[in-house]
């Protein structure tokens, strides 16, 4: 989900039902938004190798930003389930995500499901 979006998504929500649910929904995209970016510092410190790798097949357009993401999260050993979440995305398309960057080898190891 664009980030554009959400945030029309907050302001609607704040609008309908208030300050307070407006907040809370805006606190917790904070509170994700924070969750990826700790998980991309924390691979892109211990997998500098899978980083390169990673960026390079995303400018050459092997891959989507979405999937560039998932990457990311998998490599920060987070299941479909967790990373779904995480992205705003449905668990289906992260498994299909996860299934591609296989076939490309840039996970070696299965995702986690759950």
């Amino acid at each position: 989900m664009h980030v554009s979006f959400k945030l029309l998504k907050i302001k609607e929500v704040y609008q309908k039902e208030g300050l307070e649910a407006g907040l809370s929904l805006l606190r917790n995209e904070i509170e994700t938004l924070n969750t990826y970016i700790t998980i991309q510092a924390h691979v892109r410190k211990h997998h500098p190798d899978f980083v390169l790798h990673l960026d390079s097949i995303l400018l050459d357009e092997i891959i989507t930003p979405n999937e560039w993401r998932a990457a990311h999260c998998f490599k920060g050993g987070k299941s479909t389930q967790e990373t779904a979440r995480l992205l705003s995305k449905s668990h289906t398309m992260i498994g299909l995500h996860a299934a591609k960057l296989r076939e490309l080898k840039v996970l070696e190891a299965e995702v986690k499901k759950e």
